[in-house]
């Protein structure tokens, strides 16, 4: 008699495929039209089954979740959380109006919530991946869910595979270093919460 214990169990193998030919997005690309001409560029089949996950940057640039910080004038509690954490005024009164709630403020992080309910550093406001200028930074997507659902279905109607899409955020956690990805939003997939 076999012992079931003792038989190999067989995973289904993840494969993680980077897109490399995809440009840089501009206000108004169609990035579902953008990542079908990279996965033919690079003889890449999408399959049932295939999840894409999507920076929410892109998602963000194309959607034009973009604010000129030489545009924002910084009220009266931005300058004292300037003084506080060393941040750029705009961007703490930009903070301020994005967010619901400020959470904590230290020397540097401002831990807030973005309107979606995720709370995370600088309520999402992203400063670093908007290229060629240091005043233009954008928020998250206003809807992720209504991205990943619009990109999908171009996707699926495009290819004839049944697909789902994570929009993907880089969040800080709290007392550890380093960053995780955060689904920000989702399409074609059903999500759960893991508190291990």
């Amino acid at each position: 008699m076999l012992n079931k214990a003792c038989l190999p169990v067989h995973h289904p193998i993840i494969q993680i495929i980077p897109l490399q030919t995809l440009p840089l997005v501009q206000q108004g690309d169609d990035i579902a039209m953008l990542i079908r001409s990279a996965l033919e560029s690079e003889h890449v089949t999408l399959q049932d089954g295939d999840v894409l996950v999507i920076a929410s940057t892109i998602v963000s640039k194309a959607e034009g979740c973009y604010h000129n910080l030489c545009d924002i004038e910084p009220g009266e509690q931005a300058l004292q959380l300037s003084q506080r954490t060393g941040k750029d005024p705009r961007l703490c009164e930009l903070i301020i109006r994005y967010s619901p709630s400020l959470l904590r403020v230290g020397d540097g992080p401002i831990i807030a919530m973005t309107p979606h309910g995720f709370i995370c550093a600088s309520a999402g406001i992203d400063t670093s991946n908007v290229a060629g200028n240091t005043d233009i930074v954008c928020t998250l997507p206003t809807d992720p869910d209504a991205s990943a659902r619009h990109i999908r279905a171009a996707l699926e109607a495009a290819t004839g595979a049944q697909l789902a899409v994570i929009v993907s955020d880089t969040h800080g956690r709290p007392f550890r270093s380093g960053a995780i990805g955060v689904c920000v939003g989702l399409s074609g997939i059903e999500p759960f919460w893991h508190y291990k």
